[in-house]
């Protein structure tokens, strides 16, 4: 991978829309880039580009505690299986 920003997957752009979609209008800008920053950090120290798997992570990484008890019908919803991500989605 080139030095500078990683590059993104076309999945990996498509579950960051599904994801933000479901986010609060008045979050969403704070919740995209959150997730953006974290993911690209996970891609750059894997040294690989940005895919699924990181978005989600860096998701739910981003998530108030409160909100991850409901992140499971989030990620459900975004067509995603929730149980890859329980030991993120512990509070």
């Amino acid at each position: 991978m080139a030095e500078g920003k990683p590059i993104w997957t076309k999945e990996a752009e498509e579950i960051l829309a599904k994801l933000i979609s479901l986010v609060s209008p008045y979050n969403r800008d704070k919740a995209r880039a959150g997730t953006i920053r974290e993911a690209e950090v996970l891609a750059t120290a894997a040294g690989a580009p940005v895919d699924v798997d990181m978005v989600v992570r860096a998701y739910i990484g981003g998530l108030p505690p409160a909100f991850k008890m409901t992140a499971k019908g989030t990620l459900t919803k975004a067509g995603l299986d929730p149980e890859k991500y329980n030991d993120l989605l512990v509070v």
